[in-house]
């Protein structure tokens, strides 16, 4: 199925804008393969794939002008390295998802302000993280996290 498609078609939840894609609550198994094409590859900004069906964030590292997205309440089990590549990357919503663990390629997201990893499987929260990026915000919130480093509670007062 087409992006153009899913907009035009009874399915509300689904907006476009000039450099924005709304694909909330459609159920989608997979980010749709239009996305890493033109013309979205290069001018999308912002990304809601959220309330969807959505196991891997395949490619996701094609659309380099990305700079928040949301892809909450979904079935993600991690994180793929390839998130690196969103080097202008300053929100990312992955609340309510199946995430066991934060890689360390996070860490070279340095435009990166706000995290959302909230309800997910989280264990521990690697100490590398929060020094060598520049967080504002970090949620972890109902995760099974078992020692949060001293040093992240400290930035947290």
């Amino acid at each position: 199925m087409r992006i153009q498609d899913l907009l035009k078609g009874n399915k509300s939840e689904a907006k476009y804008w000039r450099n924005a894609v709304e694909l909330r609550g459609l159920l989608l198994p997979s980010i749709p393969e239009q996305l890493f094409c033109e013309p979205y590859q290069f001018k999308l900004v912002t990304l809601d794939i959220s309330h969807n069906r959505i196991k891997a964030l395949t490619n996701i590292g094609l659309l380099r002008n990305l700079v928040a997205l949301c892809a909450r309440n979904n079935l993600i089990d991690r994180i793929p390295t390839e998130v690196k590549s969103l080097l202008s990357l300053t929100t990312l919503d992955l609340a309510h998802n199946n995430i066991s663990d934060i890689p360390d390629d996070l860490q070279d997201l340095h435009e990166l302000k706000v995290i959302n990893l909230s309800a997910n499987n989280l264990e521990y929260l690697p100490e590398s993280m929060i020094f060598k990026c520049n967080l504002e915000r970090l949620h972890v919130a109902k995760n099974p996290v078992q020692n949060v480093p001293r040093h992240i509670l400290v930035q947290g007062e």
